[in-house]
């Protein structure tokens, strides 16, 4: 077993905001190839011989570069010179990718579960998230989005199952298999998890682009725009017949459809309990800390959102 503290007596627990500094400087990705899965690794002095958690002294590392460095394949002075110049700070992001390797992937969007459509949501003709079928048989379906922050500023990409974090985002971090975006501090603006191999669930979202805003929680989707119309879905199996549908669209009078285009849908009954982390881990208590990761107390933050009629 992996002792706690090393013989400098520093536990192995790195506090969050350390964590949180050098996520940011390293451009929330692996300073030598930009994967945003990635581990907290000590460079100079190694954390055996570490008396305390220096982020000038720790690199952003996935885990096949941090095997590299382990195995003794690369020195640890490749990766001191890959610190000063991250590769995330250079290009401007951070990437990953989804595994999407069934034959009919599911997107949750907050507790509604969607299937068998091309078009999630759309402003006017620009789709802003879509599941594409494979280009050819037997490869992957394709998922593909933009997220936007309240203001209208890009956040997040999904291109074609490759996911791109924005590096100007104040934080990005990875839990297990979920996403957590912040544009401030206690701030989240968008949270995903991914449900390998079937797809991806938006737990959590408040984006603006143009003339409409999309909201998504634990207890609805809910698609507004400028004149004070809006569609919201609480808690729905929504299934396509032929990938053609489109579920939600914004209109540039105003109005917002349900449905647009060639294609049907059905929409069915409350699907099975959603399998992802907040309703899993939901606390009961108002004053006990909001498992979202805002750091506020569940009755200041996700508590406090209301169900619509």
């Amino acid at each position: 077993m992996t002792p706690e503290v090393n013989r400098n007596g520093l536990n192995r627990y790195i506090p969050e905001p350390v964590r949180r500094q050098i996520r940011r400087e390293c451009g929330f990705g692996c300073v030598c190839c930009g994967l945003a899965i990635a581990t907290y690794e000590h460079i100079d002095p190694p954390f055996k011989d570490a008396y305390e958690h220096d982020p000038s002294k720790m690199a952003f590392l996935c885990g096949g570069c941090h095997d590299r460095v382990t195995r003794r394949v690369w020195s640890k002075q490749k990766i001191l010179d890959a610190r000063r110049n991250p590769r995330c700070v250079v290009n401007g992001k951070c990437h990953d990718s989804f595994d999407i390797s069934v034959k009919d992937p599911v997107l949750w969007v907050g507790p509604n579960r969607i299937s068998g459509m091309r078009k999630i949501f759309s402003v006017d003709d620009d789709i802003l998230l879509s599941i594409e079928p494979p280009d050819n048989p037997g490869e992957p379906y394709l998922i593909s989005g933009r997220f936007f922050d309240s203001s209208g500023n890009l956040l997040f990409e999904i291109n074609r199952n490759e996911w791109i974090g924005k590096i100007e985002n104040w934080d990005i971090e990875t839990i297990g298999p979920t996403i957590i975006i912040r544009t401030a501090p206690s701030t989240i603006s968008l949270r995903i998890t991914v449900l390998p191999p079937s797809g991806i669930a938006i737990e959590r979202a408040d984006m603006f682009f143009k003339h409409a805003r999309f909201i998504v929680n634990k207890y609805e989707a809910q698609l507004l725009s400028w004149s004070g119309g809006g569609i919201r879905i609480q808690g729905r199996e929504i299934k396509g017949t032929d990938y053609r549908a489109t579920l939600l669209v914004a209109h540039r009078d105003g109005t917002c459809s349900l449905g647009g285009g060639e294609g049907e849908f059905s929409i069915l009954p409350p699907p099975k309990r959603y399998p992802g982390t907040i309703r899993k881990r939901m606390p009961i208590g108002r004053n006990s800390k909001c498992v979202c990761g805002s750091g506020l107390k569940f009755k200041n933050c996700c508590g406090q959102e209301k169900t619509g009629n």
